[in-house]
C-alpha cells in the first residue's frame, strides 16, 4: 500500500463520520480544494517555507468562500496544520469510496472502444443494476484498442465484450490446434 493512501485514510475517515453525523456530503467541497491545491502557483505557494500555515489557510478560505460549513473550514485547517494538502486526491477516494459504500453504490468502469452516447450509458448502466441489483456509478474510459464493444468491470468482475478479446481467444483457440 502506498504511503499517500497510509496518511490519507484517517482523514478520510474523519471526514466520512463528520458527513454521517451531519447529513452532508463533502465530495464537491473536496474536488474544488483539489482544484486550488493542485495549481502550479499554489504549490509553490507551499513550498515558500516564509509564507505561514495561517496565511495559507485565510487564502484557502477566501477563494472557497461558497464553503460557509465550519466542519469543512476545520478540516481545511487540519489539513493545513498537518501538512497534508499534497495527499488531498487519495483523501478524495478513500472518501468517495466510503460514502459510495455506505449508500451501496458501486463503482462500475466501462471501457469502450468508441465514445459511448449519453443514452447508450445510461441505458447501460440501467441494466447493469437491475442485473446487479445495486446502484452503481460509472467510470467511463475509451480504448481504441478494443476495436469494438466494450469491457465492464465491477468489483473483481469483468465482463469482456470487446472485438479485442474476441480475436484474442480466436488465436488461442487455433493455436491450440497446432
Amino acid at each position: 500500500m502506498s504511503e499517500s493512501a497510509t496518511l490519507a485514510r484517517p482523514y478520510a475517515n474523519a471526514l466520512f463520520n463528520v458527513s454521517k453525523e451531519n447529513s452532508l456530503d463533502f465530495s464537491d467541497s473536496l474536488l474544488s480544494l483539489i482544484e486550488v491545491v493542485t495549481d502550479k502557483n499554489f504549490k509553490n505557494y507551499l513550498k515558500d517555507p516564509s509564507i505561514s500555515k495561517k496565511f495559507i489557510c485565510d487564502f484557502i478560505s477566501e477563494i472557497m468562500q461558497e464553503e460557509k460549513t465550519s466542519e469543512f473550514k476545520s478540516f481545511i485547517l487540519i489539513l493545513i496544520e498537518n501538512s497534508r494538502l499534497l495527499v488531498l486526491n487519495e483523501i478524495y477516494h478513500q472518501y468517495k469510496t466510503l460514502m459510495n459504500s455506505a449508500d451501496g453504490i458501486k463503482k462500475v468502469k466501462i471501457i469502450s472502444a468508441f465514445k459511448l452516447a449519453e443514452q447508450e450509458l445510461i441505458s447501460l448502466v440501467k441494466k447493469l443494476e437491475h442485473k446487479y441489483k445495486t446502484k452503481l456509478e460509472p467510470d467511463v474510459a475509451v480504448d481504441p484498442t478494443l476495436l469494438g464493444g466494450v469491457r465492464i468491470e465491477i468489483g473483481d468482475q469483468v465482463l469482456d465484450g470487446s472485438v479485442r478479446s474476441r480475436i484474442d481467444r480466436l488465436k488461442s483457440s487455433l493455436l491450440s490446434w497446432f
